[in-house]
């Protein structure tokens, strides 16, 4: 099984990401490390292009992240799922500093080495508004339309938990 796991700064996606790599048994890939290189340094975008298409030639995985510029044709055509996680903006605020007070001095699994979590008032305003604009909001609805029979919308921890539970039952 593939699944994209997609959704808003702070909406769980690299924890929802991690559960269901687990569940199924499968690689994962967080965009963020192939995104990035050590100290939030770019990575050189045919180097992350040729990364993601070596992932995508597995037969089962996760995927996490939006970076809708890396990939995304590839990846949404393949994934068997794609999860949105459309989660409360305030839920979100209090997951990425909840996030950010976890990991204080500690490397994240999901990110490129050297790479933590900045709680900036640029990062705070894209969590509480502008990483939810319209144009956002707009792409993610596309790719809804684009894919209809696989996109799945996640609002609440409850709703997520739910999926993920669901999601064992017809693995049994």
């Amino acid at each position: 099984m593939k699944i994209a796991v997609i959704g808003f700064t702070g909406s769980g996606k690299s924890s929802l990401a991690l559960r269901l790599s687990e569940l199924l048994d499968c690689p994962l890939m967080h965009l963020d490390k192939v995104h990035f290189e050590a100290q939030w340094q770019r990575r050189d975008r045919k180097e992350a292009y040729a990364e993601i298409d070596r992932f995508c030639d597995l037969p089962s995985w996760v995927i996490e992240g939006n970076y809708f510029s890396l990939g995304m044709d590839r990846r949404f055509a393949e994934a068997d799922r794609i999860l949105f996680l459309n989660c409360n903006r305030f839920r979100c605020l209090y997951q990425a500093l909840a996030r950010a007070w976890r990991y204080r001095g500690k490397q994240r699994d999901d990110l490129a080495e050297g790479c933590h979590d900045r709680i900036t008032p640029s990062f705070l305003a894209w969590i509480l508004f502008n990483g939810r604009s319209g144009k956002w909001l707009a792409k993610y609805r596309s790719i809804g339309r684009q894919y209809p029979e696989k996109f799945v919308t996640l609002h609440t921890h409850k709703e997520i938990d739910a999926y993920v539970r669901r999601l064992e039952n017809e693995l049994k």
